[in-house]
C-alpha cells in the first residue's frame, strides 16, 4: 500500500522500534480538525501494512471533563463528548474493517478499558507518579491546561478547573507510557499527528516515579506535505545530534540511545547542554583507539574547548586530567604509588572500620530503611576523607560544588560561580595543609605529596591546584554510583547475591560484573580534541572538534561481551575496559575495586537476609548528576535472633 505519511520517531530508541514493532497504538483526538475521516482510513491503513497488531484508541467519558472544567454544564458536555468520539469512531470502525482487523477488539475507549487488568495496574502506577514527581504533575497539569483553554475559547484556566480537567490526561499516559503492557506485546509504538508536551519530559528523561517502559516508541506521524500519493519516511538523522543527557536505562544501565549509536552511528553527533556539539565514539574498539591515539588530546583549558554546561570542572588550569604527556606523565607520578594495588590495600583496613560503623548504627535504627543516607552516601565520603587526610565536612562541600558544576539544568552563571568556588575551597584545603606540613621526608598522603613535589619544584603552582581539585573528586563522587546501582542489582539477582554470600571467592567476579554493568555512574566521558582531522567510520573529526567516548557503550558492545544486557558475575571478562587505555587510564582502577569489594562484603556479611522494600523500577535516580546514581535503596531484613 501506498504510505502518504511522514514518519518522524521521537528519539534514537523510537527510530529502531518504528522500523521493527510489531505493535502501533494510534491515537485520534476529538476537536480536531487533523481527523477528517479520509485522514483517519488512511492513517489506519498506513499502520496496517507496517505493524503486525494494530490498535486504535479514542477518549470516553474522561473528554467531557475538560468541557466541564470550560463552563459548560455536564448533560451538554456529555452530549459534545459523545459526539465528537462518535465522529472518529465510525470512520475508524470502517478502515478497521477494510484492512481486515476486528473493530470489537482493536477499537478501544479509555472507559472500555477501565476494567482491563493491565490497564489498571499502569493507571494506579501514572496516579502514583502524578502524586509524586513533580514533572509528571507538571506535565498533565499542562496538558490539561491547554484542553481547557482550547475549549473555552482561549480563556486561561484557574487551577481549580485544571483539576477538573486532568482526569484526561492520565486516563491518557497508562497507554502510551506502557503499550507493551497493556496490550500483551513486546514492542509498541504510540503515534500521534504532533509532538505532545504530555510525553516530552517522559521521552527526555526527566521524570524520576514514571518512565516509558521497555520496548516502548513514540513517532509524529503526518500527512506528507509535498505529493500525497507519494512515500514520506523520516531518516533517523531527523533525530541528529543527539541531545544530552540521554534518557537512562533501567536500574542505571545503559542509556538505550547507546545502543541505537552502536548499531547505526557509531560516530555520531551529539549536543551537550551548553549548546556544543560533540562526537560520541560508541564501540569498544574505537572507543580504544581515541583513547590511545595522542592526536586526541585532554587539554581542555582554552575557550573552544568543549563544555558540557558552561565553565565546568574541565575548565580547571594544570588539573591532571587537563595534561597530556609529558606533563600528566610527570604529575601522575607523583601521586601515582598511593592508588596502586599496594596502596589500596592499606586503606582496607579504613574502610572495613567504617563499613562496620555505618552498619551497626544502622542495625540500630528503623527497619526498613533507606541505604542511600545509611551506607552509600557516607562510606565514601569517609574513605575519601581518611585518604587524603582532611576532614569530612570537606569532602562534602566539595561535592556539593561538584554537583552544581556538572548539573545539566544549570545555567553558564551558575557553572561558573560554583568553579571559582571549587578554585577557592582547593586553594584553602593546600594552605591549611601547608600549615600542618612538618619536616617528615616520607609525604603521608597524595595531596601532602603534591605540596612537596611543589616546593621541590617538580609540579607547577597551577599543577598543584589544579590536581588537589581532581583528587577531591575522585575521592568520593566515582564510588558512590556503582556502591548504590550494585548494591541494588545484586539484590535483584538473588541467586547471584546467595551464590556470593556462600561462596566469597566470587566477590571479586561481582565487582568486576557491577563495574562493566554500570561503569561508575558516569555517561559520556570527559572530552577529547582532536589535535588534526581524523576519520572514523567514514566521519572526518575535524581539528579542534571534541570527541566523548562513554565506557558503558564499549562494556556492553557485543563484539567483547556475550550478551551484554544480561547480569552475570560468571563471565570471564573483567571490567578493565570501564577505567579506559592510555595514558590517562584510570588512576583510582585499584582503589575502586578494592573499595567495593569491602563494602558489598562487609554489607551482606551484617545483613544477610536483605532485600530491596519497593520494585527495582520504582528507585529513583539522580539524573542530573555527572556520575548519576540511586537517589534512595529502600531496604528490609530479618532481624538477627537473640
Amino acid at each position: 500500500m501506498t504510505s502518504q505519511f511522514l514518519v518522524q520517531p521521537c528519539s534514537p530508541e523510537s527510530a529502531l522500534l518504528v522500523e521493527g514493532a510489531e505493535h502501533v497504538l494510534l491515537g485520534l483526538s476529538p476537536w480536531n480538525s487533523y481527523y477528517k475521516p479520509a485522514t483517519i482510513d488512511a492513517l489506519v491503513g498506513w499502520a496496517c501494512s507496517h505493524f503486525t497488531k494494530v490498535d486504535v484508541f479514542l477518549p470516553g467519558y474522561e473528554a467531557a471533563h475538560t468541557l466541564t472544567a470550560a463552563g459548560i454544564d455536564a448533560p451538554e458536555a456529555v452530549r459534545r463528548a459523545r459526539r465528537a468520539v462518535t465522529q472518529l469512531r465510525n470512520p475508524a470502525r470502517s478502515a478497521l474493517e477494510r484492512a481486515g482487523v476486528s473493530p470489537s477488539k482493536h477499537l478501544h475507549t479509555w472507559t472500555t478499558l477501565a476494567n482491563r487488568p493491565s490497564y489498571v495496574t499502569a493507571r494506579a502506577r501514572v496516579e502514583d507518579a502524578y502524586r509524586d514527581d513533580p514533572e509528571v504533575r507538571r506535565a498533565c497539569r499542562l496538558t490539561a491546561r491547554e484542553a481547557v483553554r482550547h475549549a473555552s475559547g482561549g480563556h486561561e484556566p484557574t487551577d481549580a478547573q485544571i483539576d477538573q480537567a486532568v482526569s484526561y490526561a492520565i486516563a491518557e499516559l497508562p497507554l502510551v507510557v506502557n503499550g507493551p503492557e497493556v496490550f500483551g506485546t513486546k514492542t509498541s509504538v504510540f503515534v500521534y499527528h504532533r509532538q505532545m508536551d504530555l510525553l516530552a519530559p517522559l521521552i527526555a528523561g526527566k521524570t524520576i516515579r514514571l518512565r516509558p517502559a521497555k520496548g516502548q516508541g513514540y513517532a509524529v506521524v503526518t500527512r506528507a506535505q509535498n505529493d500525497p500519493n507519494t512515500i514520506g519516511t523520516a531518516t533517523t538523522d531527523s533525530v541528529l545530534p543527539l541531545r544530552y543527557p540521554f534518557p537512562p536505562g533501567e536500574l542505571g544501565t545503559p542509556p538505550p540511545v547507546l545502543e541505537w549509536a552502536r548499531k547505526h552511528r557509531p560516530v555520531c553527533p551529539v549536543q551537550l547542554p551548553s549548546g556544543t556539539e560533540v562526537w560520541m565514539v560508541t564501540r569498544k574498539n574505537n572507543i580504544a583507539q581515541v583513547l590511545t591515539d595522542p592526536r586526541f588530546s585532554r587539554n581542555l583549558v582554552h575557550k573552544d574547548a568543549p563544555r558540557y554546561v558552561g565553565e565546568d570542572f574541565t575548565a580547571v588550569p594544570g588539573c591532571i586530567f587537563n595534561l597530556d604527556p609529558p606533563d600528566h606523565t610527570r604529575v601522575r607520578h607523583v601521586i601515582s604509588r598511593f592508588y596502586t594495588s599496594a596502596g589500596a590495600e592499606t586503606y582496607r583496613p579504613m574502610v572495613e572500620q567504617h563499613a562496620a560503623r555505618l552498619l551497626d548504627a544502622m542495625a540500630e535504627g528503623p527497619n526498613p530503611a533507606d541505604l542511600v543516607p545509611a551506607y552509600i552516601a557516607p562510606l565514601p565520603l569517609a574513605a575519601s576523607s581518611a585518604i587524603l587526610r582532611i576532614p569530612i565536612e570537606q569532602v562534602q562541600a566539595h561535592r556539593r560544588c561538584f554537583h552544581a558544576q556538572t548539573n545539566p539544568a544549570a545555567s553558564p552563571e551558575q557553572v561558573a560561580a560554583a568553579t571559582k568556588a571549587v578554585t577557592e575551597f582547593t586553594s584553602e584545603v593546600i594552605e591549611e595543609k601547608l600549615r600542618e606540613t612538618t619536616n617528615a621526608d616520607t609525604a603521608q598522603g597524595p595531596i601532602e605529596a603534591l605540596i612537596q613535589a611543589r616546593a621541590a619544584d617538580l609540579i607547577s603552582e597551577q599543577e598543584l591546584q589544579g590536581t588537589v581539585a581532581y583528587l577531591l573528586v575522585i575521592g568520593s563522587e566515582p564510588l558512590v554510583s556503582p556502591l548504590g546501582t550494585g548494591i541494588a542489582t545484586l539484590l535483584v539477582n538473588r541467586d547471584q547475591l546467595n551464590a556470593c554470600i556462600n561462596d566469597p571467592t566470587l566477590w571479586p567476579k561481582a565487582v568486576e560484573e557491577v563495574l562493566r554493568y554500570h561503569h561508575n555512574g558516569g555517561v559520556l566521558g570527559l572530552p577529547r580534541v582532536a589535535t588534526e582531522d581524523i576519520t572514523l567510520h567514514n566521519v572526518t573529526i575535524r581539528r579542534g572538534q571534541g570527541v566523548c567516548t562513554p565506557m558503558l557503550s564499549a562494556t556492553w558492545d557485543p563484539e567483547h561481551y556475550q550478551n551484554p544486557a544480561k547480569f552475570n558475575i560468571h563471565r570471564g571478562t573483567d571490567a578493565t575496559a570501564a577505567f579506559g587505555a592510555g595514558p590517562h587510564f584510570c588512576l583510582g582502577t585499584a582503589l575502586t575495586r578494592m573499595f567495593l569489594l569491602t563494602a558489598y562484603q562487609a554489607l551482606f556479611a551484617h545483613f544477610p537476609t536483605l532485600f530491596l522494600a519497593i520494585s527495582e523500577h520504582e528507585i529513583p535516580r539522580e539524573l542530573d548528576l555527572f556520575f548519576t546514581g540511586p537517589a534512595s535503596v529502600p531496604v528490609v531484613w530479618n532481624p538477627a535472633p537473640n
